[in-house]
Parts: structure tokens; C-alpha cells; sequence
């Protein structure tokens, strides 16, 4: 487990949670742009994950946004690997806790400066415990 660059997507989301004019955080959208053929921006005219908003800020070597796909890659031994996949071989943990990190089925908030800082806490409590701790929820 890369525990340093976890917490710095910990950091990341905490961040731009607290700005005016940070991504519309969006756990159901990889990266979306505002408006059809819009630019993927890190600002509040683009959605993005937290995976999504990783690849956009460019401070995760390699972890990058395929434009056609709106999907996070990450390159690695001449291979590509997307999505959650992408999660796992950079962040080099398991698939399950990639989808307990990035993936809106285990979330209530999907949505909002709560739903990315609840993803930031699920972040740092896996650094810290081991394990992804996931509240159950009333759908």
C-alpha cells in the first residue's frame, strides 16, 4: 500500500472540499465536464470522483484522465489499467478496498463537500487501520 500517496489524496479532497470554486464532487462521474465538449478542469465546471479529481490534478505521477473515455488510467509496466484498476495499481491495494474507496454503491452522499470528505476519512482510516471502514445505510 503506497500509505504516502493515499494520504496526499486524502489532503487533496480535504482541500478542495474547502474551496468556493473546487470540483463539483461527484462520486457517480469518473470526470465530467459542465457542458457537452467542455474542458475537464480542476474547478466547479467539471465533476469528478475522487479518483477522477487524483487524475486531474496532476500531482499523482501517471494517474492520468483518458479524454474519450472520461476514465482514470494509470500506466504501469506497458500496461493500462483504468477505473478501479487504476486505483489498485497505483495506490497498490486490493480491488475491494478500490471499491470501498472510489465506487458510489457504498456511499449514502454521493454528492457535495461532505460526500468528499467522507471519502478523505475512509482514506486516512484505511492508512491508519488497515481497513476501509464502511458505515451501513438505510438506501
Amino acid at each position: 500500500m503506497r500509505k504516502d500517496e493515499l494520504l496526499k489524496l486524502a489532503d487533496l479532497l480535504e482541500t478542495d472540499a474547502a474551496k468556493a470554486d473546487g470540483i463539483k464532487f461527484d462520486l457517480n462521474y469518473w470526470a465530467k465536464p459542465n457542458k457537452e465538449g467542455g474542458p475537464l478542469t480542476m474547478d466547479c465546471g467539471t465533476a469528478a470522483c475522487a479518483l477522477g479529481l487524483a487524475a486531474l490534478s496532476g500531482k499523482f505521477p501517471g494517474l492520468t484522465i483518458d479524454i474519450d473515455f472520461q476514465v482514470p488510467t494509470f500506466e504501469q509496466d506497458g500496461r493500462t489499467y483504468s477505473g478501479t484498476y487504476a486505483a489498485v495499481a497505483y495506490f497498490q491495494i486490493s480491488e475491494r478496498e478500490a471499491d470501498l474507496l472510489f465506487l458510489p454503491d457504498f456511499y449514502k452522499f454521493k454528492q457535495s463537500k461532505k460526500a468528499e470528505l467522507e471519502v478523505a476519512a475512509r482514506i486516512r482510516n484505511l492508512v491508519a487501520t488497515g481497513v476501509v471502514s464502511v458505515v451501513p445505510f438505510d438506501s
